[in-house]
């Protein structure tokens, strides 16, 4: 009764705007590569619904794909924004232009080689079927590392 459900899942499980938001920033945060903070809203989205503390959160691709946010830092709407992206080698510059966050994270994600794979039985047992792109289960890294 403190947070009513507003919000819907894939599978009509009711949930609060509060769950929702939370759910969504698990999310972006693994699609993503910057997080924008903005007084008022942008139209994206990859946004939460829910200001923390009068700001809104975005999440954005990089600055080929979404601009490089110039208008709304202009305009003194973008207050922060900050690239989480992790280096494709271990050359890689990390400056890109904006303050970095580290987010200690790794998010193992389902290509090609773990569908093939699936088709050989290596997750036999595991319920959960994976698309391209796709978190991979905690079942299913732990059959990734189950001696035969």
């Amino acid at each position: 009764g403190k947070s009513p459900a507003k919000k819907y899942l894939d599978n009509d499980i009711p949930v609060s705007e509060l769950a929702w938001d939370q759910m969504e920033a698990g999310h972006w945060l693994t699609r993503k590569q910057r997080i924008l903070l903005t007084e008022k809203p942008l139209a994206m989205p990859s946004g939460l619904k829910i200001p923390v503390f009068g700001y809104h959160i975005n999440f954005a691709e990089s600055e080929d794909i979404q601009g490089k946010f110039g208008r709304e830092a202009n305009t003194g709407n973008l207050r922060r924004a900050w690239d989480y992206s992790l280096p494709e080698t271990a050359t890689d510059t990390l400056w890109h232009g904006y303050a970095r966050r580290y987010i200690n994270a790794y998010i193992p994600i389902t290509n090609e080689q773990t569908l093939l794979e699936a088709q050989w039985e290596k997750y036999q047992g595991v319920n959960e079927q994976l698309q391209t792109g796709d978190a991979k289960t905690l079942n299913h890294l732990a059959c990734e590392n189950r001696l035969q």
